[in-house]
């Protein structure tokens, strides 16, 4: 099999969704669901996705990185009823969206892998969080992964780079170490 860039990315995505089953089902069996208004819940990237979606995911078509043009965004928008109205905590990468006059970030796509919505394919809808945050917050290292913590929604976004199925009302954002 050739390793093309398109073919490594398709298998890091779906090694790194697999990585990440199996150490939800390893742990969340012990676990009660948390409900809305509970204390700050640490969701992994799967939880935000029904179960049936994890097979489209590993099915999703290549990724093509020749030529100049938009690359398009598949995958579902459906949600998880149960994470609608949760106090959350998930890492991920910052895609800067707006910033105020200062400079200062005060909207932000958060995705589960580095390179997300810049040169290939954004992640399915379900697999991407519109965050705004108030106050704005400083501009962040694209390059690095964060705790980003506040209450989820499942609510639609969608601008030029991206559709998002949750949004996040942001309490605090830390570097992961």
């Amino acid at each position: 099999m050739r390793w093309t860039r398109a073919t490594f990315c398709r298998f890091a995505f779906a090694l790194a969704a697999l990585l990440a089953v199996q150490g939800c089902s390893d742990q969340s069996s012990n676990q009660t669901p948390a409900q809305p208004g509970d204390a700050v819940r640490e969701v992994d990237w799967l939880e935000l996705m029904p179960a049936d979606e994890l097979d489209a995911l590993q099915s999703a078509p290549p990724v093509v990185h020749d030529g100049n043009f938009k690359a398009l965004q598949t995958g579902s928008s459906k949600t998880v009823p149960e994470m609608d109205g949760l106090k959350i905590r998930i890492p991920g990468y910052i895609v800067p969206i707006e910033s105020d006059d200062q400079g200062q970030l005060s909207e932000f796509f958060l995705v589960p892998y580095f390179g997300a919505c810049i040169h290939v394919p954004p992640p399915p809808p379900n697999q991407i969080i519109y965050a705004k945050t108030v106050p704005s917050i400083p501009m962040t290292d694209i390059y690095a992964a964060y705790w980003v913590e506040g209450r989820l929604h499942a609510r639609q976004f969608e601008d030029e780079t991206a559709a998002t199925a949750y949004s996040l009302e942001v309490s605090a954002v830390t570097l992961w170490e």
